[in-house]
């Protein structure tokens, strides 16, 4: 994430969150 936007660093935050909900939901 270069720049700090507020809706780019939610964006990216969000995608991480999921990617990470899911590897953690797959045990």
């Amino acid at each position: 994430i270069a720049s700090h936007d507020g809706a780019g660093a939610r964006t990216a935050m969000r995608a991480h969150l999921d990617r990470v909900t899911r590897t953690f939901s797959r045990g």
